[in-house]
């Protein structure tokens, strides 16, 4: 688990228009923290107080600089505010993950024991639909 605080200059954000700064400078962000931490784009989670802090003034007014915390676990990077407390997600042994993989899978086959009685209740209405239609085709011939 690797740490390491950056000052992330958000100056560039400001040649967006208005109104598209704040989202320009979390994406500034998020580049940055991948480019440094080594990880693809899609592995770096922001915190929240980070997101709130960018956002505090508005989409038009993001801060010029900002000071975080990277910290890089299980191939993921985690962003924090410097002055932020630090929550860091718990690893889940293999039994845990066992565990819920085969509730899942119980859930799984509970659902489809279920969902076989509607089918099969679906499939009574439609052949009286067409006993009905049959009914009503000979009586016509009849007729």
């Amino acid at each position: 688990m690797d740490e390491s605080v950056y000052m992330i200059n958000l100056r560039d954000a400001f040649e967006k228009p208005r109104n598209k700064r704040a989202k320009r400078a979390m994406k500034m962000i998020r580049e940055f923290i991948a480019k440094h931490s080594k990880t693809p784009l899609e592995n770096v989670r922001l915190s929240n107080h980070l997101n709130s802090l960018v956002w505090a003034r508005g989409i038009q007014k993001p801060p010029r600089r900002v000071k975080v915390k990277m910290i890089r676990s299980n191939g993921k990077s985690y962003v924090y505010h410097i002055d932020e407390k630090i929550e860091v997600p718990k690893e889940e042994t293999k039994e845990k993950k066992e565990a819920k993989e085969q509730a899942k899978e119980e859930k799984k086959e509970e659902t489809k024991k279920k969902e076989a009685p509607v089918e099969k209740k679906l499939a009574k209405k439609g052949k009286d639909k067409d006993k009905k239609a049959a009914a009503s085709n000979k009586q016509e011939d009849i007729g």
